[in-house]
């Protein structure tokens, strides 16, 4: 899990310039038995003073169950913080084996000195 400050904005991931880092949440699963259902989520909750974000995978769960549970993790630690959520943002990758397979899903961090304007 991840906090977030009070002037985060969503936003889709810009061009990056070449080389620099980045931090992210990452959730991944992989698995190399076939027919398992993989799913990777992410969830961020961002209120008025912060935000926080949370990750969680699941195999051969149902990936509803799976968003459901990152909800109700967010949700709680925004709860112990005394924080109202504004935006919820849940999401969710998920895909069924054939030989070995992997699934991210994932909050970068970004900041506007590493986004390639050109």
């Amino acid at each position: 899990s991840s906090m977030l400050a009070a002037n985060t904005k969503i936003m889709d991931l810009p061009k990056l310039k070449a080389g620099h880092m980045v931090n992210c949440v990452l959730s991944e699963v992989t698995s190399d038995n076939p027919g398992d259902e993989i799913t990777a989520t992410v969830a961020v909750a961002i209120g008025e003073k912060l935000g926080c974000v949370v990750e969680t995978t699941g195999v051969n769960k149902d990936p509803q169950d799976i968003a459901d549970e990152a909800e109700e993790m967010v949700r709680y630690m925004m709860d112990r913080r005394g924080v109202e959520i504004k935006n919820l943002i849940i999401k969710c990758e998920s895909t069924t084996v054939k030989n070995i397979a992997s699934v991210i899903s994932s909050v970068v961090y970004i900041n506007d000195d590493i986004i390639d304007d050109n």
